[in-house]
């Protein structure tokens, strides 16, 4: 297809976009360290968030319903704007590294954050605090998403796709019939801080993933998509 609009403005790398079309507007984030908000019928700038220099934005999530941007930094922190006053709301902070993947709940009972600390946090926004870490990666968490319930996918550097279940988060012992069909096996020690399944199908980093209730769909430096079964 042609291209209809070129939105200038930032000054670094464009690292982030999200897009909703029902308000035609558009919310990028930047190693510039800002993040602004476009009218994309137009192509013009509504506004422009006030942030500090040499925070780049390396990730963020748009929550439309609740009118909130979550965004990943250098600094190693998440931080909540309103989208409507271009504001700060909330800094979340507790990762050792840059963070890299963000996902926020459409009714905003929790963020997730993935960082290149290895981790993944959840937050409570209520409280400003992080309610689990999981750990289990052996590199940069790149891509998470939640089912805004107990189950969370990652993706990481590590090459692998892990699957998270909350309920199980400080559990060392519990099995989970979830792996046992991906796997074939009723293996216990597969459950660690959460973990219930590590898939290993791709032979480079994994940069992102998504999933619903009956898939997981992921994209990696090798070169390829792939589709998961639940």
């Amino acid at each position: 297809g042609n291209c209809i609009r070129t939105l200038r403005a930032h000054t670094g790398w464009v690292s982030c976009v999200s897009y909703c079309a029902s308000l035609e507007r558009i919310v990028s984030g930047s190693w510039d360290s800002s993040i602004r908000v476009w009218d994309s019928e137009r192509g013009i700038e509504i506004s422009a968030f006030p942030t500090a220099a040499g925070n780049s934005k390396y990730c963020l999530d748009w929550n439309v319903n609740a009118g909130v941007v979550v965004t990943g930094c250098r600094n190693h922190d998440v931080q909540l704007w309103d989208l409507s006053r271009a504001q700060l709301i909330q800094v979340f902070s507790g990762h050792d590294s840059v963070i890299q993947s963000v996902w926020n709940d459409d009714s905003s009972r929790h963020l997730v954050s993935g960082s290149e600390d290895k981790c993944l946090k959840v937050w409570d926004p209520s409280t400003h605090d992080s309610c689990c870490t999981l750990k289990g990666h052996t590199s940069a968490v790149m891509g998470v998403q939640s089912d805004g319930d107990y189950r969370i996918v990652s993706c990481s550097y590590d090459k692998t796709i892990k699957v998270w279940d909350l309920r199980m988060a400080t559990s060392t012992n519990e099995y989970s019939d979830i792996w046992s069909r991906w796997s074939g096996t009723s293996s216990t020690n597969r459950i660690r801080n959460g973990c219930i399944g590590s898939l290993e199908a791709h032979s480079e980093a994994v940069f992102c993933v998504q999933f619903d209730e009956e898939k997981i769909f992921s994209g990696s430096a090798d070169k390829s998509a792939k589709i998961f079964q639940f």
